[in-house]
């Protein structure tokens, strides 16, 4: 169990830690189902994130919601531990510029998202001389009016790399590396495209000079005085797993219940935390739930159920979430492992098949299943193909 600390302590019925739109969702939400709610947001203001890749609109319109539903925001509040002090009772250490505090509450909403990948991470080696950024870093510059580079080199084909690289090609050179493209092509802009290669090497002692090129049966060398490592996010687990959440290999995320509910009860999930795939209208709408599966948690007591279905990816498919179903209604989202013309997706133990056009491996897909049938206990597999 955790100690409270020494430091002023706050009560409310959720608290929200995330401020890009699964948190901010899930908190209006929460906040017009009559809950009070504090969103803890690590950025200066909610929907930073919204702003950088465009969504300007939809972070004007979830601010005014925010104030509309009476949510407390505390901004360039980290979040330091999440305590599962009872299934009704969890307890939030958190720091903000007005010092330590404590939050006891009665549920969490984790909407944290993802953490970028650094070079070292995905195999890159080399010098370590400036000019060497994540997508994230290289935006933040360009949200200050600081170009990072003229000469790019991206490693990875993700979003809001593919995003990235078409604003930094109205200024200079790009070229993206990857095995395969992972966005949607449209997204390129005016930037070069090296596929079947990944970057593995960088030198320049002061500054990048050149990006070492796996092309398989060769390494080429490009000249560049920036490199952008543009590989996947994954989920930012830590705090979760530290309360004893289950982790779904596939995802890199929690194991959650068609509520979003994770292994830990009273503790919820939404957005990119759950699994990777830049879609904000998806992360609006997984908040939403979360948000009205907290509502059910304090008012019942703990969600019900009979049981669950165990739900998996198969062929395919990269991931697939909620993992825990109880059957009726219920929403699947569901990531393709490559991309498809007219993909076709299969769930063989219940017997449905259908089309769902063109398919990128990047973006997650929303399947919504009426009135299914699902014994406690089954092993349900979500099948892809062309």
């Amino acid at each position: 169990m955790m100690e409270m600390p020494n430091a002023p302590v706050l009560n409310y019925d959720v608290v929200v830690i995330g401020g890009g739109p699964a948190g901010m969702s899930a908190s209006i939400e929460a906040g017009k189902l009559g809950l009070k709610v504090l969103l803890l947001n690590e950025k200066p203001a909610p929907g930073t994130n919204l702003g950088l890749f465009g969504g300007n609109e939809l972070r004007e319109k979830l601010a005014a919601g925010l104030e509309d539903a009476g949510v407390d925001v505390i901004t360039s509040a980290r979040a330091l531990e999440i305590g599962n002090r009872s299934d009704l009772e969890k307890y939030v250490l958190f720091s903000s510029p007005m010092g330590l505090r404590g939050v006891r509450t009665g549920a969490v909403i984790y909407a944290a998202g993802s953490r970028e990948r650094h070079a070292f991470e995905v195999g890159i080696v080399g010098d370590r001389g400036a000019g060497v950024y994540t997508v994230g870093e290289a935006m933040e510059l360009i949200s200050l009016g600081v170009l990072p580079g003229r000469n790019v080199v991206i490693g990875g084909s993700h979003d809001s790399a593919l995003h990235l690289a078409s604003r930094l090609a109205e200024e200079g050179t790009v070229t993206i590396v990857d095995r395969r493209i992972e966005g949607p092509p449209q997204c390129l802009g005016r930037a070069g495209l090296m596929t079947g290669a990944s970057v593995v090497e960088v030198r320049g002692r002061r500054r990048v000079e050149r990006v070492g090129v796996d092309l398989g049966d060769r390494m080429e060398w490009l000249d560049a005085d920036t490199l952008i490592v543009g590989a996947e996010p994954v989920p930012a687990m830590g705090k979760l797993v530290r309360t004893g959440a289950l982790v779904d290999p596939a995802t890199g995320g929690p194991l959650v219940s068609e509520w979003l509910e994770t292994s830990v009860p009273g503790i919820f999930a939404a957005g990119n935390s759950l699994g990777t795939g830049y879609d904000p209208g998806i992360a609006v709408e997984q908040g939403t739930i979360a948000a009205r599966g907290v509502l059910e948690f304090i008012e019942m007591g703990g969600i019900r159920n009979g049981g669950w279905a165990r739900v998996f990816g198969g062929e395919g498919v990269k991931f697939v979430f909620p993992q825990l179903l109880g059957g009726g209604d219920v929403t699947l989202y569901v990531r393709p492992e490559g991309p498809l013309k007219n993909g076709r997706l299969e769930i063989p133990e219940l017997g449905i098949e259908t089309r769902v056009g063109d398919v990128i491996p990047s973006r997650i897909l929303r399947v919504k299943l009426r009135g299914v049938d699902l014994k406690p206990g089954m092993k349900v597999r979500i099948m892809m193909g062309g």
